[in-house]
């Protein structure tokens, strides 16, 4: 029986590899784990074994491996893909006598953004031809200057910061303020830990109508000394009228490595908060369905060889969740594939590949960063790098929620969109830094993407 089963599966996905409707391919997976779920009493192939006799245990490993993979494909390739039409294109650069830097898409369908090294925040509607600017003394509070900003159905929130003791003087520091008006009335609403940070891959926002869905999460970024507090996770369930801290580090494993969070995103589609914190053997990754109340620990099951999971990037598309990895070979994105057969009555979690962008750094050098602009099915994501000199940038995309991936824009320089990807605002355009040697105190505009139905 062991043998037909096994004879049976693999026909089976080679059957469902080489076959090229996209219809039929969930329906013949199912009609093999159906076949399998009936005939394999004795739960050799999908039975999941706990016990440790040997005789079951090196058999149950074996067919356990052959269950992951069917399971895996079954979610990877349900759905149908998308191809790029064209690369990214640049619609138009802005250049100013100061850096504006485009930070978040707000409630309105503004984009939003700061002045770098100033007191000035800013919007614009039309494609950055005309920007209402309003400067409000944000530093003489003691947090630094405006680091983020966007609208909620509730008000406007800014997030001040210096990042890593680059403020004169050069303290570590961060904090959030709120006010109903975009030029006036900023009340501080809560300070960072000591010695943290905003960062380019821990502010995270979902724009939802009701007031508990609206959203916003600040990984604290830090590298805090033996003795110093630990960072956390902030947000607003109110639009930014109130804030909680959402999780607190938690256990130190190893104080040789680093102690901070990464990332953090609230997934609208399963009402799930997602965290990352690293590194190393402190790496964990966590989400809570309560909106932090409890907290559970996901250790995705793969063939990649990965342990550890500590992203920068945690993107909740319908399908997927994007895993955006800052270990390992490579530079480019991973996924997790929503479980939605829940078998043996329990979610289970899977890490498989996504794409790569280039061979010639690691992950650890250039990695995603968590200011994504996303469009329903259709998302994009900066491969920033943390090297300066001759280097590149990348952005990824995806037009069918995350099942395929592809690279749609490779750039010469290694720190445009150092702030992410932009969008897209209420006339589809998507926005990043620019500020090249050639053309500084810039930001591009770009257009939108067209995909082709596969």
């Amino acid at each position: 029986m062991r043998i037909v089963l096994v004879v049976l599966c693999l026909y089976g996905l080679l059957v469902i590899k080489n076959k090229g409707d996209d219809y039929m391919r969930p329906i013949l997976f199912s009609k093999i784990m159906d076949f399998i779920n009936k005939v394999d009493t004795e739960g050799i192939l999908v039975k999941n074994i706990e016990s440790n006799e040997v005789d079951k245990g090196v058999l149950a490993n074996k067919y356990r491996g052959l269950e992951n993979l069917i399971r895996s494909a079954m979610r990877e390739h349900q759905y149908p893909i998308a191809e790029p039409k064209t690369p990214l294109q640049i619609k138009k650069l802005v250049t100013k006598d100061s850096l504006y830097i485009p930070s978040s898409l707000g409630a309105d369908g503004f984009v939003y953004g700061v002045v770098e090294g100033s007191n000035i925040i800013w919007r614009s509607n039309d494609g950055m031809k005309t920007i209402e600017e309003v400067e409000y003394d944000f530093f003489s509070e003691g947090y630094y200057y405006p680091y983020w900003v966007t609208k909620t159905e509730a008000g406007f929130v800014v997030i001040t910061g210096s990042r890593y003791g680059s403020a004169s003087p050069g303290p570590n520091i961060g904090a959030v303020f709120f006010s109903e008006l975009f030029d006036s009335g900023y009340v501080l609403k809560t300070p960072f830990t000591p010695n943290h940070t905003p960062s380019e891959f821990g502010i995270t926002y979902y724009h939802g109508k009701a007031i508990s869905e609206q959203i916003i999460l600040i990984a604290e970024r830090g590298f805090p000394a033996e003795e110093e507090e630990l960072g956390k996770i902030r947000g607003t369930f109110d639009g930014g009228r109130t804030w909680r801290i959402v999780s607190e580090y938690g256990e130190v494993v190893n104080s040789d490595q680093n102690t901070h969070f990464h990332t953090c995103a609230y997934d609208p589609y399963r009402g799930r908060i997602w965290i990352s914190r690293g590194d190393g053997d402190n790496g964990k990754l966590l989400i809570s369905d309560d909106l932090g109340s409890t907290w559970r620990e996901v250790k995705p099951e793969n063939n990649l060889g990965r342990t550890k999971f500590q992203p920068t990037l945690l993107l909740p598309l319908a399908n997927n969740i994007i895993f955006g990895q800052d270990s390992g070979f490579g530079v480019g994105v991973l996924k997790m594939p929503i479980d939605k057969t829940y078998y043996n009555k329990e979610e289970h979690f899977s890490l498989v590949e996504g794409a790569l962008c280039w061979d010639q750094k690691g992950a650890a050098s250039q990695y995603p960063i968590s200011s994504y602009a996303v469009d329903g099915n259709v998302a994009y994501v900066v491969m920033d790098s943390t090297y300066y000199g001759n280097g590149k940038s990348f952005v990824m995309a995806t037009g069918d929620g995350g099942n395929t991936w592809h690279t749609v824009a490779g750039f010469n320089y290694s720190h445009v969109l150092g702030r992410g990807i932009i969008g897209p605002d209420v006339n589809g355009n998507l926005y990043g830094i620019w500020n090249t040697t050639e053309e500084p105190n810039t930001t591009a505009i770009f257009d939108m993407i067209e995909w082709e139905k596969k």
